[in-house]
């Protein structure tokens, strides 16, 4: 079983959590890009898991990715 019961629908039970980890100040958004156990690729698994499995409309997530993407390019640019 996965993170998202039978009964449950993704978006009620992840948007609150998502906009706790990704709609935060810049700065601490840095802190997220990074490798390892809990860094970009985690990330990734689990926004894909949730669109691709649970049917989530990438729609929904588009702004907090987009804020975590401004935080790559100040990392990595």
């Amino acid at each position: 079983m996965g993170c998202v019961g039978d009964d449950e629908d993704a978006w009620e039970k992840w948007d609150g959590p998502l906009n706790g980890l990704l709609q935060c100040d810049p700065e601490e958004l840095c802190d997220l890009v990074v490798r390892g156990e809990r860094g970009l690729i985690s990330l990734h698994n689990f926004l894909h898991y949730l669109v691709t499995v649970h049917g989530m409309q990438g729609a929904l997530i588009e702004m907090k990715v987009g804020q975590l993407l401004q935080a790559i390019k100040e990392v990595y640019v």
